[in-house]
């Protein structure tokens, strides 16, 4: 086989492989319009996320906590969601961009949980 067949052989496969770890993150991190889970992408410093996990917690909203500072797994997602700064939620099918009670609150109910409190 000549260099130049290897290399187109190399390339397809490279996109190939590209190609399939683009829609294994979109199928693991898109969130879902039907679903009520709630994600939170975090650092266990900001106080904003403090915040958010005792107001979540104060409420008995069920969430799972993905630290981006612990995980590579959690980093990925954070990045692929389009994450600028923490906390980045994901609720049901929606994605709030930092510490925003409204918003946060309005995706909440539409998921089915309680709204955050006015405090």
């Amino acid at each position: 086989m000549s260099k130049k067949r290897r290399l187109l052989w190399a390339i397809l496969l490279l996109g190939l492989l590209l190609l399939i770890a683009e829609r294994a993150a979109t199928l693991r991190y898109q969130p879902m319009a039907s679903s009520n889970d709630v994600i939170i992408y975090s650092t266990e410093w900001c106080p904003y996320c403090r915040a958010l996990r005792i107001q979540f917690d104060a409420l008995a909203i069920p969430y799972e906590e993905r630290d981006i500072e612990k995980s590579l797994d959690a980093m990925a997602g954070f990045l692929w969601l389009g994450g600028r700064g923490v906390p980045l939620s994901v609720i049901g099918g929606q994605i709030i961009h930092g510490y925003r009670p409204a918003p946060i609150s309005d995706a909440l109910i539409a998921a089915g949980h309680p709204p955050l409190s006015a405090n």
